[in-house]
């Protein structure tokens, strides 16, 4: 017999696939905390690295608070997993809408997916390596010789 909706029934295969690619974003979200939690220390020196050391006496940020460490760590492994887990979104969101849109839409949107992800990945890059140690010479620069530098893990 043939069904009265075959758009429907199309549309409903179609998303059944949606709960798998939910599951697997999610898989890879969990791997980028998990990886982001188990590495937390050399994680937290490359990010504290373009302050050379003046955070504190130590060099090293300082922590005020019980939870503080606890809490920065969490946080940590949150956005590590969210920035692991987004090229994967991104590419299931783009797999999901593909079937309704034309040959030409496709290219178009994921040559901007692309060229997103690359423009990401270039302002990260050059706001690491050029941006923030430019700030952070001239922000720190502001207490020395007039008050100790002891910068807090959460604040930085």
């Amino acid at each position: 017999m043939v069904s009265p909706t075959p758009h429907l029934d199309a549309l409903k295969k179609h998303l059944g696939g949606a709960g798998r690619r939910l599951f697997q974003v999610l898989a890879v979200f969990g791997l980028g905390m998990a990886l982001t939690w188990w590495y937390h220390a050399a994680v937290t020196r490359v990010l504290i690295s373009p302050a050379q050391g003046r955070l504190s006496p130590t060099g090293l940020p300082i922590v005020t608070g019980i939870t503080d460490a606890f809490n920065f760590t969490v946080q940590l492994a949150l956005m590590g997993g969210m920035i692991v887990a987004a090229p994967v979104a991104a590419f299931h969101a783009f797999r999901l809408i593909s079937p309704v849109l034309s040959k030409k839409l496709r290219w178009f949107v994921s040559g901007v997916l692309l060229v997103a992800l690359a423009l990401f990945l270039g302002g990260a890059s050059f706001a690491y390596i050029f941006v923030l140690p430019l700030v952070l010479n001239y922000m720190l620069g502001f207490s020395d010789g007039v008050a100790t530098t002891m910068i807090s893990l959460d604040e930085y």
